[in-house]
């Protein structure tokens, strides 16, 4: 018999069965969890998966993966979806993210997810994730298989994420998939890094994460991320599938297609970086194709780079660097382009004026086409070594000139294969002590201490070499070529003092550039001492074809002094760039230095000077008596200097200079006077010959052209012959290219005088150039016109003006 009281319980019991059931089911939305961080979401099906895509209202939801995933299309209810699984973008529009983002923590667990299929015509922001922008989310412990997203006209494109704006993904990875897109494509991320690109510090981080998809795209494509922005950080992570190009593509790199200001710390990748026909910006890098700004250290690239014709901006490790440093980082990939390519190096294609390039190395081959230039084997261009801009160097660097097959480069010092794994080498040129660095001395090149490999630190060694302690008080004394030489090997004393004790004859002796780019610049005093240096370039080590000035560049502080040169010849092919006698481009001081010989280069080159190649220094006192040949379509060839960014002063020249056709700017002083008025050429002169072949443009017998910059108080005794179709010629300036400075300036009348005159400097015939008074507002001995030192002297009648330390030396014999 049922009492009341038992009628109200069992009334009561359906109502709480039916609250259980209302809990479970929400307890159950996944396959448990509630998405707390104490109690996760727990994905285990796919179904799961496909759940949480519908779900926005669970975007800051914790998750946990409790098993691995199949999302094979081909299964009962799978599908292949055309956006990303978790926060895709709702409205596909250009105006960035319009869904709503991701903004929890999603922890993989170590479970993989397989057969990830996601497929658009033009949808952005396409992966498993599509954008993440919270500094506390986070994605960590997952692994993808066998992905295949490909978005065809879409942007912002990952296997993982198609753009990580803010958060931090850990211990992930993307094995044996494809990835495919527009612009902004990568095999984890297809763009890293805030929305707003003001933002420098660190918000958005990847580490310990690798991919081995194989990638693809137009524009800003690499193996690990495509597009890096400022906050964004990459560390101990790699690539190693290939990088396809699509047609007229750039910004194409083995880890990242294009690194704005982003860091990237001990992270390396394998995979090949190719397309056929490259897009006009090029830049096609073994790890990053377009450098923009930021920092990358303790990295290597591995993969080859191919390209068709008519590329740009190829490199062994990047592209084409605009500003930041790159440290401690080497290349072994192969570098190949098509005909009519440029800018291809082993290790950075194109390095503008502000970029660094510290403590690298490059060994692969470069290969490329006929009509290509600006090839290196460290770096194929570098503005910095043409003058342009004061920051970018390179810096304790090295290619292998055997295996690249090149013998030159717009920075770094050529090696021998043998070099490269000499642990005295690496010593000598500042490697010693570097953290960074091991090697396994003669049997492999350094390697990062990261990487695990055998070998030991490199030591310091004592240079020992000489009197002196290298001190201006108490420099270094050279007594031998032999230790001439040893300062050419060992960059740790270029910021030293040095003072030549004796002649030195280097016809059997090879040597390299004393300072061969900004970084490792010259940086000391050398003392010639009024001793002489002999045959210079004649003693060509075994397989070479070409030689170098004795010192390769001196930098603003670095000085020369009292050096003499006698019967030097300096050689070199096609394309150089920067070549004289005494330094191919000086930055420093050079007075009271002269030099005797030949300058000689082939086709397409540039800045070719008897005693300079290339100045933007001062040059004083000093003198030159050479021979200076250049091949077809050469510019700036000068008897003295080849191209003068600086001051010339109080200098003299016997010039002996010819040019094959289509060849611009010859003259007896200086092939060109650039600077835009900061550029100097006073009382200084020229004498001797000038043959331009057909079709040469701005000849002159004291300077080729010049571009907004003074010439004072000079002449010219030159004789400046042309052939068929040249034009801008005169005896004293081919042309005034921008309206500069021209004063008190005198040139010998040709025969031919109506030719020969274009309006810059007065003509003179043989009998007025001998004579004082032809030449107004000068300051010869016993005058004070200008109210300055005494400047020239001239034997009345019987020669022309000569300079006022030229007296002083006929009087000293």
């Amino acid at each position: 018999m049922m009492t009341a009281r038992s009628t109200r319980v069992l009334k009561i019991i359906p109502s709480v069965i039916a609250f259980c059931l209302i809990c479970t089911a929400t307890q159950a939305k996944y396959s448990g969890g509630t998405g707390e961080p104490n109690d996760p979401y727990q994905i285990a099906t796919a179904e799961d998966l496909m759940l949480l895509s519908e779900s926005t209202e669970d975007y800051d939801k914790h998750f946990i993966m409790t098993a691995d995933i199949d999302l094979d299309p081909n299964l009962p209810g799978r599908k292949v979806f055309n956006k990303a699984i978790v926060a895709p973008d709702t409205n596909d529009v250009e105006d960035g993210f319009q869904g709503i983002p991701f903004t929890g923590i999603f922890e993989g667990n170590g479970h993989k997810i397989f057969n990830f299929i996601s497929t658009s015509t033009d949808s952005d922001f396409l992966g498993v994730f599509g954008y993440m922008n919270n500094t506390n989310t986070r994605i960590s412990n997952l692994g993808l298989i066998n992905s295949y997203v490909d978005a065809l006209n879409g942007s912002n494109v990952g296997s993982l994420v198609g753009w990580l704006a803010e958060g931090i993904i850990t211990n992930c990875f993307a094995e044996d998939g494809r990835v495919s897109g527009d612009r902004n494509v990568g095999g984890i991320v297809g763009s890293h890094g805030p929305e707003d690109t003001d933002s420098h510090s660190p918000s958005s981080l990847i580490s310990n994460c690798y991919s081995t998809s194989h990638v693809s795209g137009k524009f800003a494509v690499g193996g690990f991320a495509g597009d890096m922005r400022p906050g964004s950080k990459i560390t101990d992570s790699h690539a190693i599938g290939n990088i396809y190009g699509q047609d007229k593509s750039s910004w194409l790199g083995g880890f990242v297609g294009c690194n704005n200001y982003g860091m990237i710390e001990r992270c390396y990748a394998t995979g090949d970086v190719s397309v056929e026909n490259i897009g006009s910006l090029g830049s096609l890098g073994g790890f990053v194709g377009r450098y923009i700004n930021g920092r990358i250290n303790s990295c290597y690239a591995k993969g080859n780079i191919s390209t068709g014709d008519s590329s740009k901006r190829l490199g062994g490790f990047v592209g084409h660097i605009d500003i930041g440093p790159i440290t401690n980082c080497y290349a072994n990939g192969a570098v190949s382009a098509g005909r009519d390519s440029r800018y291809v190096g082993g290790f950075v294609g194109y390095n503008d004026a502000y970029g660094t390039i510290d403590s690298c190395y490059a060994t692969g081959h470069l290969q490329v086409g006929e009509g290509t230039r600006n090839v290196g084997g460290l770096v194929g261009f570098a503005e910095r070594s043409v003058g342009y801009g004061g920051y970018g160097l390179v810096a304790k660097c090295f290619w292998d000139i055997q295996t690249s097959g090149i013998q030159t480069s717009a920075g770094g010092i050529g090696l021998t294969t043998i070099q490269m794994m000499d642990t005295e080498v690496y010593s000598l040129n500042g490697w010693a002590g570097n953290p960074n660095w091991i090697i396994d001395a003669g049997n492999d090149y350094p390697h990062l201490v990261w990487e695990g490999k055998t070998g030991e630190p490199i030591p310091r060694l004592l240079t020992d070499w000489f009197i002196g302690t290298g001190t201006q008080a108490d420099p270094y004394q050279i007594a031998t070529a032999e230790q001439l030489v040893l300062i050419a090997k060992a960059p740790i004393l270029w910021d030293k003092c040095f003072v030549l004790v004796s002649d030195l004859d280097l016809a059997t002796i090879s040597i390299r550039p004393i300072g061969v780019c900004a970084g490792n610049e010259f940086a000391g005093i050398f003392n010639g001492n009024g001793y002489v240096i002999s045959n210079l370039g004649v003693g060509l080590s075994e397989g070479s074809t070409s030689s170098s000035g004795l010192f390769g560049y001196i930098s603003k502080g670095g000085q020369v002094t009292r050096l003499r040169f006698e019967g030097a010849a300096v050689v070199s092919g096609d394309n150089s760039l920067n070549l004289g006698i005494l330094a191919n481009a000086n930055y420093g001081t050079i007075s009271d230095c002269n030099a005797t010989g030949s300058v000689s280069a082939g086709n397409s080159s540039n800045a070719l000077g008897g005693l300079v190649g290339m100045n933007r220094g001062t040059i004083t006192t000093s003198c030159a008596a050479a021979r200076v040949v250049s091949g077809e379509s050469s510019s700036r060839i000068g008897g003295f200097v080849g191209q003068n960014w600086g001051i010339i002063t109080f200098c003299h020249v016997k010039a002996d200079i010819s040019s094959g056709r289509e060849s611009r700017g010859l003259g007896g002083l200086s092939g060109s006077n650039e600077g835009n008025n900061k550029a100097l050429i006073a009382n200084c002169y020229a004498v001797g010959y000038i043959d331009g072949a057909e079709s040469c443009r701005e000849l002159g017998g004291l300077v080729g052209f010049n571009l907004g910059a003074k010439i004072n108080s000079s002449y010219s005794a030159v004789a400046v012959n042309t052939e068929n179709n040249s034009f801008e010629f005169s005896g004293l300036l081919g042309d005034n290219v921008i309206d500069g400075t021209i004063e008190k300036c005198y040139f010998l009348a040709s025969t031919d005088e109506d030719e020969m005159v274009n309006g810059f400097g007065l003509a003179l015939t043989d009998e007025q150039l001998k004579q004082q008074a032809s030449f107004i507002g000068w300051d010869f001995i016993g005058e004070t016109a200008n109210g300055t030192d005494d400047t020239w002297w001239i034997d009345e009648g019987r020669d022309y003006p000569r300079l006022w330390w030229e007296l002083t030396e006929v009087e000293s014999d």
